[in-house]
């Protein structure tokens, strides 16, 4: 069986975005997190090679929390597997 992994990511669906230097990592506090368009893209195209030729599509992701929203969006479309 063909295989592909996708690497996606959550960002701020925000043009000001504010960074914590203490800790290194995004102020996420009041700011909506979306899937990175271009990650959504690459999905895209995971999934019609699948619909195609039978891929098992492997999403890998990191994040916080509040990031279980876009796994269950990706399990919705129909990924195999999301990490």
């Amino acid at each position: 069986m063909k295989k592909i992994m996708v690497c996606v990511k959550e960002v701020p669906n925000n043009d000001r975005i504010e960074i914590d230097y203490e800790k290194g990592v995004l102020k996420r506090s009041g700011v909506q997190s979306i899937l990175n368009p271009n990650d959504e893209l690459a999905v895209y195209w995971a999934l019609k090679l699948k619909q195609q030729s039978g891929f098992h599509i492997t999403v890998l992701s990191m994040g916080p929390m509040q990031a279980l929203k876009t796994v269950d969006y990706l399990l919705a479309l129909g990924l195999t597997t999301v990490i």
